[in-house]
């Protein structure tokens, strides 16, 4: 019984934060110099990014450590190096 109300209890929470607009904070990431901070889009790619900004997929990798742009979406934040 104290997993389902562990669920219950779990999802209302969520459901509240949800509804009251509530956020996670965001925090500020530091990109190294030549570099700035870039929220992903609706539509974004690595590929479209980098070549919005006159780099290479590969640039992208090296600027964020452990980026895997097969899994990439709305709202993360990476590093992208600065548009020419």
């Amino acid at each position: 019984m104290l997993p389902f109300f562990l669920v219950i209890a779990v999802s209302l929470l969520l459901l509240f934060r949800i509804l009251s607009g509530g956020s996670v904070p965001e925090v500020e990431l530091k990109c190294p110099d030549g570099s700035e901070a870039y929220g992903v889009v609706k539509g974004d790619s690595c590929w479209a990014i980098a070549e919005r900004r006159g780099a290479k997929v590969g640039d992208l990798e090296r600027l964020n450590e452990g980026l895997d742009c097969n899994l990439l979406g709305i709202g993360v934040r990476m590093c992208v190096p600065m548009a020419n």
